[in-house]
């Protein structure tokens, strides 16, 4: 006699004889300083460092960028 579970054996081993299609990788996206440091994360940034002035935020949004560009050329 079996355990009670020779269907269900039967079916999950079925299921994994099928092939499985193969995906190719995708090559991860590559972005630059102004895509990362860009008006979705600035307000976010902004307001944690609690910057006062349009300057200020100015200021870090052009030193981000900048860091962050070289540090993308530098990787890749």
């Amino acid at each position: 006699m079996g355990n009670g579970y020779g269907y269900l054996e039967d079916m999950v081993g079925q299921r994994n004889s099928i092939p499985q299609a193969q995906e190719t990788p995708k090559e991860p996206e590559k972005f630059n300083g102004r895509q990362i440091v860009g008006p979705r994360e600035m307000p976010s940034i902004t307001e944690k460092l609690g910057l006062k002035t349009l300057f200020e935020e100015a200021v870090l949004s052009t030193t981000l960028k900048k860091y962050l560009q070289e540090r993308i050329e530098c990787r890749y």
